[in-house]
């Protein structure tokens, strides 16, 4: 076993330089590859850590309308609910820079803090916070971006206001949940209410409902929009899984044809390989035929052929390795930034199944190679030249 794997590696770096592209093209393609598979699985992650146990209430036309405050003490009061929190969109951005993206919420903080357990903070900040009218809670992310600390004051700009909004960071959480709250700023809605115009004033853009039993989500969002379809403001309700569940759905078919798209890539993988194969295969024939004629079997000659392309494509797959982390970092910020993107992590068993699936589609394309060299004769491959 040690000599045919002696014999392999040879084998391998006998032509460096067709090595070498066989290499670059199988890890630009298991690349893909991986960035195909990094993309679903983020979306499907999200899904997955989205809490079952919230009701998300906005206006029945569309995310940008607003409903009345006073919908928050109605839905307080239905049988069910636990907590109840009132969100308007923050708006803000540094002055003079707007290419800073920041995710904003003007909120209830006492509510907002006690619902979500997956913004994890040191309990004091999240009560200095709570207390503090003109108090800041970020992101650690956001805050190591900018080199923000506890206790800075901070001028953000409002496009409804002339004047600026002045917060003091209280607080800097972590969010523990995939595609959540990764670069955002949470400030008093109370404090955002008292410098809107007066039409509008006492206004919000969501309605978060903590419910008692994540069972009740759907009861629940059929009860909150029947109380409110006769008004001015009618509500559409929905459970925050769901939620997140149809966002990812309306690009199903998208996920779908990556599924489809990530399958051939690896039949490309394959087809480069068991071509570079057939070449040194025709190139050696003399020399496995000789193999056979000094008793080497032909399962051991179908050995040195798949173990050669088993090895081109182990050694792809770790190159493919190497470029993706900083591609997926970058590619992350950039759709994070651009289109709310949840963030991009390659896992440890994507890096397993990456560099298995490049040994595997070596050695299962060198097979047919092997195949049809073993079918030939002993005597047959010494008369070949080439």
């Amino acid at each position: 076993m040690k000599g045919l794997t002696t014999i392999i590696l040879r084998n391998t770096a006998r032509n460096p330089l067709r090595g070498l592209m066989t290499v670059l093209a199988v890890g630009v393609s298991l690349l893909a590859f991986l960035l195909v598979r990094t993309v679903n699985a983020a979306w499907t992650e999200q899904v997955a850590q989205t809490p079952n146990n919230r009701v998300i209430v906005r206006h029945k036309t569309g995310w940008g309308n607003s409903l009345p405050v006073h919908y928050v003490q109605t839905i307080r009061g239905l049988e069910g609910v636990r907590r109840v929190a009132a969100m308007h969109w923050g708006d803000l951005a540094l002055p003079g820079d707007k290419l800073i993206d920041i995710e904003s919420l003007a909120v209830e903080p006492k509510t907002f803090v006690e619902m979500h357990y997956e913004l994890d903070g040191p309990a004091a900040e999240k009560q200095a916070f709570v207390e503090d009218r003109k108090g800041a809670w970020m992101s650690a992310a956001l805050a190591r971006e900018m080199g923000w600390h506890v206790g800075q004051q901070l001028h953000f700009k409002h496009p409804g206001l002339l004047a600026d909004i002045v917060l003091t960071i209280d607080g800097i959480f972590q969010s523990t949940r995939r595609g959540f709250a990764q670069r955002a700023v949470y400030y008093h809605w109370e404090y955002l209410n008292e410098l809107l115009p007066a039409e509008e004033k006492d206004r919000v853009n969501l309605i978060s409902a903590e419910i008692r039993d994540p069972r009740d989500g759907a009861r629940l969002a059929r009860t909150i929009d029947t109380l409110f379809a006769g008004t001015g403001d009618p509500s559409f309700s929905q459970e925050d899984q769901a939620l997140n569940a149809q966002l990812v759905g309306e690009a199903g078919a998208i996920l779908d044809a990556l599924d489809v798209v990530s399958l051939m890539i690896l039949g490309v993988v394959m087809l480069l390989l068991s071509n570079t194969l057939a070449m040194t295969v025709r190139e050696r024939s003399k020399e496995y035929g000789t193999m056979r004629a000094l008793g080497f079997l032909r399962s051991h000659v179908m050995s040195c052929v798949a173990g050669e392309g088993a090895t081109l494509g182990a050694v792809g797959g770790s190159l493919c390795l190497v470029i993706s982390y900083p591609l997926v970092q970058a590619a992350s910020r950039h759709l994070q930034a651009s289109l709310t993107f949840p963030p991009l992590e390659i896992s440890w068993t994507s890096v397993a199944i990456t560099m298995l699936l490049g040994a595997l589609s070596g050695a299962l394309g060198g097979l047919p190679v092997a195949y049809r060299l073993t079918r030939s004769s002993t005597a047959e491959a010494l008369r070949r030249i080439g």
